[in-house]
């Protein structure tokens, strides 16, 4: 790999492990094995279990951040809950925890002083999901127009793209 060789040839003591999509579980293993130096399938199993259930629960946040943002009575109060309730889902180091972390992470967005009654302009951002997905790619969009009042949906998300990427449509319910 070409980005190897540059890392190598400005003195980088640099390895190169690549994860494609198409990988699936067994390319998922081998690259946790190559990342951490063990070969422990309980502990990669733990691992990928919570860091799946911590991207559907940061999905469901942000999701919330928008409403939040485009509602707020004192501009910028929501982005603050929104990363106090960051910072416990981080600290979350299991399911159970996790499930705690959730229910105070959403307690602490509710404490955002909103306008229930105030009109709000929806707006579904939509585009390639590294640009809907990534606030510098994006100019930060999604929170300049909840600062203007926009509720923002963005059409694809990390938890959805992995969702599809990972789970056999098999398993998954019917979606259109």
């Amino acid at each position: 790999n070409c980005i190897h060789a540059a890392l190598i040839d400005l003195g980088y003591d640099a390895k190169y492990i690549e994860l494609t999509l198409y990988d699936g579980l067994k390319g998922m293993y081998n690259f946790l094995k190559e990342v951490s130096g063990k070969n422990n399938p309980i502990l990669f199993a733990r691992a990928i279990n919570i860091g799946i259930r911590k991207m559907f629960l940061l999905d469901d946040l942000e999701n919330i951040l928008s409403y939040y943002r485009a509602h707020e009575i004192h501009t910028g109060d929501a982005e603050k809950n929104f990363n106090k309730a960051l910072d416990i889902v981080d600290k979350a180091n299991s399911t159970k925890e996790l499930k705690k972390a959730k229910k105070e992470a959403f307690k602490i967005m509710k404490e955002t002083a909103i306008d229930k009654n105030r009109e709000v302009l929806k707006v579904d951002v939509t585009g390639e999901i590294y640009l809907v997905c990534d606030p510098f790619s994006n100019q930060n969009i999604l929170r300049e127009l909840g600062k203007m009042g926009v509720q923002t949906r963005r059409s694809l998300t990390i938890s959805g793209f992995i969702k599809d990427a990972i789970i056999p449509k098999v398993f998954r319910k019917n979606e259109t």
